[in-house]
């Protein structure tokens, strides 16, 4: 199953390291580093998340 994940540093829940970690670890998962942020990702990195959702599904389903 295709995942996506977005994080970012300091991050709430999942930071950079954090975040480095599950994209090395999990098999078929893209992950996006945001930069800076903390637990409303959404609200500070609307666009870059919007992006990052049409690049993965793109990938994803060819």
């Amino acid at each position: 199953m295709p995942k996506l994940l977005f994080y970012a540093e300091p991050g709430l829940i999942i930071n950079r390291e954090l975040g480095e970690h599950i994209a090395e670890t999990w098999k078929n998962i893209t992950a996006v580093d945001l930069g800076e942020g903390k637990h409303y990702l959404q609200e500070s990195h609307p666009h870059e998340i919007g992006e990052g959702i049409v690049d993965w599904y793109k990938k994803v389903i060819k």
